[in-house]
């Protein structure tokens, strides 16, 4: 979606073949994300005790914070979920300090696995360093969610949800609003009880919820799209396979797999690789804001009292060698 070529050749979408070992971004991560604490810590000594977090960070522990990233997960809530995830609470002299659960150590066997202990205020410290990191190592991803996040903004200020047309044909809308709790009381056989219902007020957008919602939605949608596509290219072309499609796992008879990962490439290239999402997307909500009755004018929205101005689509220099790339990819799928 963003074509970025440094990334693409660590989620394997670059050429390669049977003897190329697979990459992995996660993997990856881990090694950028130590040498960025080491870096923090000798600039921040009080910190210091990140160093033995360093020592033991691996895959399993940071691909959870890493996949929420790009959803708008916040600092805090990163914190939360590796606290929730790999450590125990325990008290000490009054504080809560927080223990690394055993199965995160790469050896378990280590003498100072009791004693590996950390403050709130380190794990959130953590938290920060690995959000920000991604975002310096792959900056055109932070680019394109702050202009998703930005383009929510400018259609609550409209009192509209967000929309988009799949390249399947598909029109999909979003709109979570905020809601109104009511509280009903009944009594039966003298006991009093209570339930709390809450009631949607259709015309007050929840800007937190488009924002939290739009990036996995809009790619959800479009791994959906890559099945449709699929399907409707093995109708066309009379190659009559037997496929089960899970999201985005495909699986057919041994003798039609490598049919079947050339038409899963073929699909992906339909999506991707003659035009680009993100500008079909503007120009897709900006016909949406004109139907429902609004001017645009040089790039900004006219309304009654001011003028509301249209986020800048995001300019994205495009691969040449995208179709060669996907077509080439040993591990695309796999």
């Amino acid at each position: 979606m963003v074509n970025d070529i440094s990334l693409s050749k660590f989620v394997n979408l670059n050429k390669s073949n049977k003897y190329s070992e697979p990459e992995d971004i996660y993997t990856e991560m881990v090694k950028i994300i130590k040498l960025e604490i080491k870096n923090f810590v000798l600039e921040y000594p009080e910190f210091g005790n990140l160093i033995n977090i360093k020592n033991i960070l691996n895959r399993t522990f940071l691909k959870r914070p890493l996949m929420v990233i790009s959803y708008g997960v916040t600092y805090k809530g990163m914190a939360d979920q590796i606290l929730n995830e790999h450590f125990i609470k325990k008290e000490i002299k009054g504080k809560n300090k927080f223990l690394l659960k055993s199965d995160f150590y790469l050896d378990s066997c280590q003498k100072e696995a009791t004693s590996l202990y950390f403050t709130y205020k380190e794990i959130f410290k953590l938290a920060q360093i690995i959000h920000n990191v991604l975002y310096k190592t792959f900056p055109r991803l932070e680019i394109i969610v702050n202009y998703f996040k930005e383009m929510n903004k400018c259609l609550k200020f409209l009192g509209l949800g967000s929309i988009w047309l799949t390249p399947a044909g598909m029109i999909i809308t979003q709109k979570y609003v905020k809601t109104e709790t009511k509280e009903l009381v009944t009594s039966m056989l003298g006991k009093r009880n209570s339930i709390s219902i809450k009631t949607p007020i259709p015309n007050k957008i929840n800007l937190r919820k488009q924002n939290a919602g739009i990036v996995p939605n809009i790619v959800h949608s479009l791994d959906a799209t890559n099945i449709a596509l699929l399907v409707n290219n093995l109708i066309n072309n009379y190659l009559e396979l037997e496929v089960i499609t899970i999201h985005d796992c495909f699986a057919t008879h041994a003798n039609n797999v490598e049919i079947l990962k050339y038409q899963v490439k073929l699909a992906f290239l339909c999506i991707y690789g003659n035009k680009s999402f993100i500008n079909d997307y503007h120009k897709f909500i900006i016909e949406y804001i004109k139907k429902s009755g609004f001017i645009i004018e040089n790039f900004e929205i006219k309304l009654p009292k001011n003028k509301l101005k249209l986020p800048s689509v995001p300019n994205f220099q495009e691969n040449e060698y995208f179709i060669e790339n996907i077509l080439g990819s040993q591990y695309f799928i796999n």
